[in-house]
This record gives structure tokens, C-alpha cells and sequence, in this order.
């Protein structure tokens, strides 16, 4: 039986259970010399959720128990009105059902809402299902290949 699913801003009572999510699934993770770098910092996704001017945090959440089935995120810079969408994950028996699309299509319109014109993603270059579904569900058209470089402040 298919659970009926909502779509709503994340929260600051949902951290814990993207969280635990979002450590079960390898693409979060990237590897730094002799560290492992995780998901974001609870500290950062808390914040997130306190602004909704500048970040698209949305989940998906069954009605019946209250049970975050998945989450997307992007962030938003109003001078360039450009987005940039950064994580989108779903419990793998939600997946194929068009939870997906429903949460990216939420997470475009609340871009539009706030006036974004332009919205990119980054997906690794060996992750060609995150390409495909960009591509298929949301009309995204591959770029330049860069190079990802950070350094840490």
C-alpha cells in the first residue's frame, strides 16, 4: 500500500532523522586525505531551516507516522538570482514512485517564488544516475566539466 506523502519546509525537529538519512547514502560522503567528510554539519542544516530566504530545504514526510521519507536542498543568491542545487535524497523503497519529481518540482517553484532565474547542479561525474534524473525530470542540460577545488577558511 502507498503511504500518502506531503511535501513542507524542512524544520529544526527534522535535523536528526536527514541526518541519519543522509549517513546511509556514500554519494554524502568525500573523502580528505585521512578524513572523512560527511553530510552537512547539524549546525548548518539548522540554519537552513531559519532561512527560508536564502535556502530551499524541503522533505517529504508520510501522514500516517511522521516519517521523513527524503529531502531536497538548494541555496539561493538573490543578487545573481541564481540557485544552486545541493542534495536530494529518498529512502530507497520511495524511490521510482515520482517522489522525486514532486520534490524537485516544490523545490523549483519555491525558487521561482523568491525570483531565481537561473538554477545549476553538480553532480559527480561518475554518478550518471543523478545526471539522467536531472536531466530526465527536470529539464537540466549538461555543462562544462570543471574541477571541484576547496579550501578550508
Amino acid at each position: 500500500m502507498k503511504e500518502t506523502q506531503i511535501i513542507r519546509r524542512a524544520n529544526i525537529k527534522d535535523i536528526e532523522q536527514i541526518i541519519n538519512l543522509a549517513n546511509k547514502e556514500p554519494y554524502f560522503k568525500a573523502e580528505k586525505e585521512d578524513e572523512t567528510l560527511c553530510f552537512w554539519p547539524k549546525e548548518t542544516l539548522e540554519q537552513m531551516t531559519r532561512t527560508p530566504d536564502t535556502s530551499v530545504f524541503l522533505v517529504s514526510e508520510t501522514i500516517n507516522n511522521n516519517q521523513i521519507t527524503g529531502f531536497v536542498i538548494s541555496q539561493y543568491w538573490e543578487t545573481g538570482k541564481k540557485a544552486t542545487f545541493e542534495n536530494a535524497y529518498l529512502k530507497p523503497e520511495h524511490r521510482r514512485t515520482g517522489l522525486y519529481k514532486q520534490l524537485g518540482d516544490a523545490m523549483i517553484q519555491e525558487l521561482k517564488k523568491m525570483g531565481c532565474q537561473f538554477i545549476c547542479a553538480f553532480p559527480e561525474t561518475e554518478n550518471s544516475i543523478s545526471t539522467k534524473s536531472l536531466s530526465k525530470n527536470f529539464g537540466f542540460a549538461k555543462g562544462k566539466t570543471y574541477h571541484w577545488m576547496m579550501k578550508e577558511l
